[in-house]
């Protein structure tokens, strides 16, 4: 059963009214088909409302979130009153809420465009696609220290400009002291920001309000860096957001790609009349770390984003033997699947787009990048080729060193244990050397005690 299903079969059963609000209303008034509903007001009994809820999913009082269908509905819940019609208070409602457009209701027994109902100009503000704060934006800001950061995310999401009242009063956010969910707030304009079309335009807009400085001061740090002009058009921090634009829109992409270079400002150098920024990528991955440890990122993406910022700097040549292909492979974590679709891997994407990020290079893909490509595919097939009679070592042998049989599982141990170590270093493949190779996995597995 859809979600307009169940809330019709609710606004009957508790025989009051329901009505859509938010983002959904929004983007139903201007034809945007990817809409979902995220935001309702109910009219009615608090007690038969919940019941009835609860029925066809979960809600949360505390939360006020009803979750249906894995989709979570903020709900508002407001107690009818004899001497106020539901229109009456719906206009209490709205003045209590913060973006015009956002503020419009439909009820959801007649989903039309003519039966929108709107007390704060949200119609208005759509048709001039500007993002408007309802009510004394000074006062709010004062119970609300991020709500300007909130109306650039709501800007972002609908495509709407910030009116000029709301940016007169940027100079009023304060980010000491934030609470967890203020901090949320920071994380949701990050992502908006991040997952635009083109980020650069909103963080260009941040730099213009000064505010880029308090939400993100290790990008504005690279504001007016100059870099070598030969291999750069750009400054640090347009040459970080320009890449952003040229990669694909993936989280991990996109912040790998704004954070690659953003710690060359802790580490810039002029040493004999030339700039340097000598093992940036390295404090490049301690702000990873920091800043979206602090945004409250999920590890998992931390982690991805670290490796390719880590590695991003590599420098091959016709002179990297396969022992070297080799480590890059092991570092870079490069996986069988990825193998198959090598020009598609990860870090070669960032590569790409810190290319077309520089202001100078106009070429995605170098003749020396194809022919690293071709060898890594090579080795890495030759490393998993190997089988364990391509080993100077035979069980045999194992059994007679040792002077013991091992079980089979400890045998496919070793077996597993010797040919990772080979694939990485054939070097290794020396009978004296792959026995205290097995030494040291018998140890590991702590098969003597």
């Amino acid at each position: 059963m859809n979600i307009f299903k169940v809330l019709k079969k609710i606004e009957n059963q508790i025989q009051g009214g329901i009505y859509i609000t938010g983002e959904y209303v929004y983007r139903f008034l201007i034809d945007d088909k990817k809409r979902k509903i995220d935001d309702i007001i109910i009219i009615g009994s608090p007690s038969k409302i919940i019941q009835c809820l609860n029925n066809y999913g979960i809600y949360s009082k505390a939360k006020k979130i009803f979750t249906y269908n894995n989709s979570k509905i903020k709900i508002t819940i407001i107690n009818p009153l004899k001497d106020k019609t539901d229109n009456e208070l719906l206009k209490i409602n709205s003045n209590r809420r913060l973006f015009t457009i956002y503020s419009i209701y439909l009820p959801v027994n007649n989903i039309k465009k003519v039966e929108a109902i709107d007390f704060v100009d949200g119609k208005k503000d759509i048709k001039k696609r500007r993002i408007n704060i309802i009510g004394d934006i000074e006062n709010k800001l004062k119970t609300n220290k991020l709500l300007i950061i909130q109306a650039l995310t709501v800007s972002i999401i609908s495509d709407c400009l910030l009116d000029k009242k709301i940016i007169n009063l940027q100079k009023m956010i304060c980010m000491k002291g934030l609470t967890k969910k203020q901090i949320l707030l920071l994380k949701d304009c990050f992502i908006a920001i991040i997952t635009s079309s083109v980020p650069s335009t909103y963080f260009l807009l941040l730099k213009k309000l000064n505010i880029l400085q308090i939400i993100f001061p290790e990008l504005c740090n690279c504001i007016n860096l100059k870099q070598d002009s030969n291999y750069h058009g750009h400054d640090v921090f347009k040459h970080c957001i320009y890449t952003c634009d040229n990669i694909e829109n993936d989280m991990v992409l996109r912040l790998s790609a704004l954070f690659h270079d953003i710690g060359k400002a802790q580490v810039v150098k002029k040493i004999n009349g030339k700039i340097t920024f000598h093992k940036h990528e390295i404090t490049s991955t301690n702000i990873v770390k920091h800043r979206l440890k602090f945004l409250n990122f999920d590890q998992d993406i931390i982690d991805k984003v670290y490796l390719l910022v880590r590695h991003h700097m590599y420098h091959y040549t016709n002179e990297y033997t396969d022992a070297g292909i080799r480590r890059f492979i092991k570092k870079s974590k490069i996986t069988k699947d990825e193998i198959n679709d090598i020009s598609n891997f990860s870090l070669f994407k960032l590569r790409i787009a810190d290319r077309l990020g520089n202001g100078i290079k106009t070429i995605e893909i170098t003749e020396r990048q194809k022919d690293f490509e071709k060898r890594i595919v090579k080795v890495y097939n030759k490393m998993h080729s190997l089988k364990f009679k391509d080993l100077n070592i035979t069980k045999s042998f194992i059994k007679k060193c040792f002077n013991q049989s091992f079980t089979n599982d400890i045998i496919k141990g070793i077996e597993k244990f010797l040919l990772e170590a080979i694939k990485i270093n054939p070097e290794k493949n020396k009978e004296k050397i792959l026995i205290k190779l097995i030494i040291d996995y018998l140890y590991k597995i702590n098969y003597w005690n």
